[in-house]
Formats: C-alpha cells, structure tokens, sequence
C-alpha cells in the first residue's frame, strides 16, 4: 500500500492554506500555480475538502480558499478520508493462491480468515495512526512558535512579475 499523490498533495495544500494571514483566501488558480498541479485537479481536491468541512470558500473578487478549522484540529486521517476512496484497504484482494493450496475446504477458510483478519489489522493501525497526527506537525512556525505567514497571493504575484514571459 502506497499513499496516492493526491493525498501527499492534500497536505500541501492544506500548510499553504494554513499560511496565509488570517481573512486572506487563496484563488484555486493561484494554488495549482504554486503547487505545480493542473487547475482542474486543484479544483476537484478543493471541492473534496470543502465538502469534507476542512476547507471553507469565498466567492467574491478577493475570495478564494482558506481553512475551516485551526491546524490542531485537523488530523491527517480527515485529509486521508476527504480525497482518497472510502473503499476499506483490505478489501477487494484477490486470496486465489490462498484457496488453491490447500486441499481441505476448512483448511481454506481458516487460513483465508487469518489472513483477512492481517489485513484488517494492518488498515486499523494506519487508520489510528493518521489520526493521532495533526496537521499541526507539518506547519512551519516562526521564531515566536507562531504558525509562519506568507500571503501566498502577494508572493505568487512578485514572483511572476520576476518571471513575465511564463
């Protein structure tokens, strides 16, 4: 099992959003621009976590994207349940080579429950583990131990000013 890049990108998103002063929104162009994504991709992981209730989103010349909670209240099993498939890990495996070694029917199921009951252990301790993580961890602070302010837009601005024929 391997998270998806979406999911890895989930997490940037959501530090950048953090980042930003406080009443300050972040465009979804501005966003798939910084983080180097396509627009249309930007704005389905966005709708995904504002669904989700992580995200909030203004409508309006100077809206756009920020956070709906403080970063400490933001686990990243909620990033993983808004962008990845709701479908439980350990399902949908194909226990073939299980079933075809042994020649007992009790034997089979046994060994196929043993087996099942691995994997749902393995889902539950990944699941606990994103849970006791909070964003939180992976927000750079400042020498004050505040959460470090970039105003994104202002940012994303200047450094395609510097770079005008992009």
């Amino acid at each position: 099992m391997k998270f998806s890049k979406g999911f890895l990108q989930t997490a940037a998103l959501m530090v950048m959003l953090a980042e930003l002063p406080e009443h300050t929104y972040l465009k979804s162009g501005e966003l798939s621009h910084a983080m180097g994504v396509s627009h249309t991709y930007l704005q389905k992981t966005a709708k995904k976590l504002k669904d989700a209730g992580l995200i909030k989103a203004e409508a309006s010349k100077n809206g756009g994207y920020a956070l709906n909670h403080a970063i400490d209240e933001i686990t990243f099993y909620d990033l993983f349940q808004a962008v990845e498939s709701p479908e439980a890990f350990a399902s949908g495996y194909d226990l073939t080579g299980i079933r075809n070694m042994f020649i007992s029917p009790a034997l089979t199921e046994h060994y196929v429950q043993i087996t099942g009951n691995i994997f749902k252990d393995a889902e539950n301790a990944l699941k606990n583990s994103l849970k006791s993580h909070k964003l939180s961890e992976i927000v750079p602070l400042d020498q004050q131990g505040e959460i470090l302010q970039i105003n994104w837009p202002a940012q994303l601005a200047q450094s395609q000013e510097e770079r005008p024929n992009e």
